[in-house]
């Protein structure tokens, strides 16, 4: 038997919470099995799907942890992509940049974001006074070494000391 269609209040997000649950999770011990899962008690899944309370943000990662293609629909109300990145893999970069290959004004704006953590790793010299934020050269010397670099991925920006 397939899961019923969505047909409730698709801009209230307990309810997209409690359309999962009641379509994926077992019955009839669905809240026991939750329970069971993840170390929610089952009073609080019943709590949500009996609209007595709001879903918390563990069982948010719990659900999403098991069903990670509903995540932006179960979050935002809407299905976003079915592409997740995690920026400790190689090539994330990369990869984020060449979803969003045509788009340039998104493209844009990532390597606007980006650009002042990545520029040294592609041995782009910064300042503090010529940042990519003020400077689009430097934006599109930063995407033109994205695109012809060899590496497989900047290394992941972590904590800077300052000295």
């Amino acid at each position: 038997m397939t899961p019923d269609r969505f047909s409730g209040d698709a801009n209230d997000f307990r309810e997209r919470m409690i359309w999962l649950i009641q379509n994926f999770a077992g019955k009839p011990t669905r809240y026991k099995m939750l329970e069971t899962q993840f170390g929610i008690s089952a009073r609080k899944w019943q709590n949500v799907c009996n609209r007595a309370q709001q879903p918390s943000i563990e069982m948010v990662a719990a659900l999403a942890s098991i069903y990670p293609f509903f995540l932006s629909w179960m979050v935002m109300g809407k299905a976003q992509t079915i592409m997740q990145l995690d920026p400790t893999e190689p090539g994330w970069f990369k990869t984020l940049l060449s979803s969003v290959e045509g788009a340039t004004n998104a493209q844009t704006d990532i390597l606007h974001r980006y650009a002042d953590r990545l520029l040294e790793d592609f041995g782009i010299p910064t300042s503090s006074s010529d940042t990519s934020a003020t400077n689009a050269a430097r934006r599109e010397k930063l995407a033109e070494a994205l695109r012809e670099s060899p590496k497989a991925s900047p290394k992941v920006p972590g904590p800077t000391s300052k000295t």
